[in-house]
């Protein structure tokens, strides 16, 4: 099994093409919702998660504490994903490792991923 990258996004359309593009860059990518992410985060220790801002229920900064708080030192990477201008400000605020400013190029993503995936055991 490849690395793990959580994706915590609430669009479907856009879910699909991370999920896509993470993929053919060789990880295995697991979708789940703002609600699960905590649970997911716990269970599968992904290398990578990439965790939109605005999602029913709770936002990317709620999601992330609770994350971080749940993991503490083991938690992985988290890459913020929003269309909001404030993007810099609200990864700072959430504690995200990196952001993504919507509309976003695949290949930055990809990038950003690489870059701060925790490397496999295996």
């Amino acid at each position: 099994m490849g690395r793990t990258v959580l994706i915590v996004e609430d669009e479907a359309a856009l879910a699909g093409l991370l999920c896509d593009v993470l993929q053919s860059a060789g990880y295995d990518v697991v979708i789940t919702t703002a609600g699960q992410a905590e649970k997911r985060s716990l269970l599968l220790e992904p290398a990578a998660i990439v965790m939109d801002y605005l999602m029913p229920g709770m936002n990317g900064v709620e999601v992330i504490s609770k994350i971080r708080a749940a993991m503490r030192e083991s938690a992985p990477p988290i890459i913020l994903v929003t269309g909001l201008e404030n993007a810099r400000d609200l990864a700072e605020q959430a504690g995200a490792d990196a952001y993504l400013r919507k509309p976003f190029d695949v290949e930055a993503l990809v990038q950003i991923v690489d870059s701060l995936a925790v490397p496999s055991v295996a």
